[in-house]
């Protein structure tokens, strides 16, 4: 087990790269696109303040 243990740990730490990227793109797509949400928002409600 101690010398199938190494093996593991390499293979474990050679995939995380590319899920961790592709979590970083998700983070960063949903990150812009909340901030592009509060961006409508705020022009929805200052088009709403300026037509009342």
């Amino acid at each position: 087990m101690k010398k199938v243990w190494p093996n593991d740990e390499k293979s474990v730490s050679r995939n995380p790269p590319e899920s961790q990227r592709m979590f970083s793109l998700i983070k960063v797509g949903l990150l812009l696109s909340i901030v592009f949400m509060v961006l409508l928002y705020r022009n929805a409600i200052d088009e709403q303040s300026i037509h009342a």
